[in-house]
């Protein structure tokens, strides 16, 4: 960020380091759930169609 104070510059990377690390945890949350829903049932067993080949 050419032209801005060093402590301005360090605060804008520490936000997009921030953003960067939400949207990686959010994105792994969403998969864990949509596994979850699909190789398991409303009882929480494992599904034995998840095991099959397609």
């Amino acid at each position: 960020i050419a032209g801005v104070s060093p402590v301005l510059a360090i605060r804008y990377q520490i936000v997009v380091m921030y953003m960067i690390l939400g949207a990686g945890a959010l994105s792994a949350l969403v998969s864990a759930q949509l596994a979850r829903r699909m190789l398991f049932d409303d009882a929480q067993r494992m599904r034995p169609v998840s095991l099959t080949k397609r």
